[in-house]
């Protein structure tokens, strides 16, 4: 059975799960006669693809029936972003792919290596703003879903919406700080898990990275989680909550308006409850590290 896991690729969504969340840049585009930005915001470009690797690393303890059971779970996905159309606010429609994939678990019932082969070059749009925040519903629909047979399911979906740290939109000012409150739902073996964040982000200095001049940010939130559904096994009814706190470090390329590299810690505690014939409480708890590089602009 797979259990919700988070991925930190931005602490605005938290949202991001198994595989998930979130740089060494390509190079963050300082130009030297290019005017100071005006505002901290994406600067979307039509047409013009960003190709990002993601690195994540999660470990998960469980206790059940007085036993204590470990997972890990590496993940390598390397992501291509393009946006599809751009509109007057700023915002654009984005379509996601993935390019390659690579997924390792380790757990009580040995070590596997999923084929993924069915989900490369699959997609999914959605509206990004300016301030990497998601426009709209989100399109339950399109999925990019690995079954992972009695372990349950990793969504994929959630992690590619989930590549931009949430910006100000404001003029930058180094120490100015900025919070917002966000609710996400992603699917996680069956259930859909509520997540409630609340993030404040802060502009610390320039600095530079791979001798490029970049905007250097920190990152903390604290969440929530609540789902329930179905174990995937036996289809006994399933609850989960939990809650836990996420801390990021982000480059962000200011004159391109691009996120260059970004960096984050989640650690989360929960419990999973199961009813019927097999009623038992689980305690869990996960940390979760990611690591988010843009290889290309073009």
């Amino acid at each position: 059975m797979t259990v919700p896991r988070l991925q930190p690729c931005t602490t605005s969504r938290l949202a991001a799960g198994v595989v998930i969340a979130f740089l060494v840049a390509a190079g963050c585009a300082a130009h030297r006669k290019a005017a100071a930005p005006t505002t901290l915001r994406y600067r979307w470009q039509k047409g013009v693809a960003m190709t990002y690797l993601v690195d994540s690393h999660s470990q998960q303890m469980m206790e059940a029936m007085g036993q204590s059971m470990q997972t890990e779970t590496a993940t390598r996905m390397r992501v291509t972003a393009v946006p599809h159309e751009v509109y007057p606010d700023g915002s654009a429609l984005i379509d996601f792919s993935v390019d390659s994939l690579s997924i390792r678990i380790k757990s009580p019932m040995g070590e596997m290596t999923p084929d993924v082969k069915e989900l490369l070059g699959k997609h999914v749009r959605m509206r990004i703003s300016a301030t990497g925040k998601r426009v709209g519903a989100a399109d339950t629909t399109q999925r990019i879903q690995l079954s992972l047979g009695r372990m349950g399911s990793v969504d994929l979906s959630d992690n590619l919406r989930s590549l931009f740290v949430r910006l100000s939109g404001e003029p930058p000012a180094f120490g100015s700080t900025w919070s917002e409150t966000d609710t996400s739902t992603v699917n996680r073996s069956g259930m859909d898990v509520q997540i409630i964040s609340q993030a404040t982000h802060k502009l610390v200095e320039a600095r530079p990275l791979a001798g490029k001049n970049c905007y250097f940010g920190q990152s903390e939130a604290k969440f929530t989680m609540e789902g329930s559904g179905q174990e995937p096994t036996m289809g006994s009814p399933l609850a989960f909550e939990g809650e836990g706190t996420s801390s990021s470090e982000w480059y962000f390329d200011p004159f391109a308006g691009k996120l260059v590299q970004l960096n984050g810690t989640v650690k989360m505690e929960g419990t999973i409850s199961l009813s019927g014939q097999a009623e038992m409480t689980i305690p869990i708890e996960t940390v979760s590290t990611t690591s988010v590089r843009l290889l290309s602009a073009k």
